[in-house]
């Protein structure tokens, strides 16, 4: 059996990719990594995984567990056991975590992945779009979140990233999305949120992914952006309020 022994920083870092990967359901072995910048990302490939030494918070005792280790197979958890000869684990790969506690990834619930996070756009948000959407995704991982509820963004960029991150090509958790929210909008007015604009020429939306938020006019639009949504993978719809229903507006 190999073992390698994992230092404070790197095994703070390489326990949060374990989380986005064990239960991400992607094909592939679960990886561990080093990393230190976006340039140097690679992921390392260990068929079977054996932890131990550590302190394990399983969110269901209030009470941390000892001698205990964990079996990881692929991207899958095995088991969790009760430490005893080791030796019996052929093919594992050893990882001790110098007494560290083990605790389940994290679930922000409320996320824009694919957000710039600038008030106003420019042509450097424009071409760094991609540097910091993948910092959006790393970011996460590297606190320790490993599953998101994304309320919102561009859906080819969500699609892009989310399928980098599934591959295991950069770090990034689970995304369930809602692809683009459903918003309002009326004549050149727009409703909330009112800084993220409405995209009509094909070639700008084409760079972006689409819309960060559709803005339907009519009942009909309504039912067609929902439909493309959920054929482009959205797992759940958003929709954003206005002071008045489209019930209302129309029988004024």
């Amino acid at each position: 059996m190999n073992k390698a022994i994992l230092g404070r920083r790197s095994f703070l870092k390489a326990s949060a990719l374990f989380g986005s990967k064990l239960l991400a359901g992607a094909t592939g072995f679960a990886s561990l990594t080093n990393c230190g910048s976006r340039s140097e990302w690679r992921s390392f490939q260990y068929p079977k995984i054996l932890l131990d030494n550590f302190s394990l918070f399983d969110g269901l005792n209030i009470s941390l567990q000892k001698d205990q280790i964990i079996l990881i197979k692929g991207d899958k958890i095995l088991g969790i056991e009760r430490k005893g000869d080791l030796s019996q684990y052929k093919g594992f790969r050893l990882f001790d975590l110098n007494g560290w506690t083990l605790l389940p990834g994290l679930i922000d619930n409320h996320v824009h992945m694919t957000s710039p996070f600038v008030m106003d756009g420019n042509l450097n948000v424009l071409f760094q779009k991609n540097e910091q959407f993948e910092l959006n995704f790393r970011n996460c991982v590297m606190n320790g979140v490993t599953t998101v509820r994304d309320v919102g963004g561009f859906p080819g960029m969500i699609k892009k990233f989310k399928a980098k991150a599934d591959k295991n090509q950069i770090p990034g958790p689970r995304v369930f999305s809602s692809l683009s929210m459903i918003a309002a909008r009326e004549g050149l007015q727009l409703g909330w949120p009112v800084n993220a604009s409405y995209i009509e020429d094909p070639i700008m939306k084409s760079i972006m992914g689409g819309n960060f938020a559709a803005r339907p006019q009519t009942m009909e639009e309504i039912n067609e952006v929902c439909e493309e949504m959920v054929r482009l993978g959205a797992v759940w719809l958003k929709t954003l309020h206005q002071d008045q229903s489209f019930h209302h507006k129309a029988h004024r």
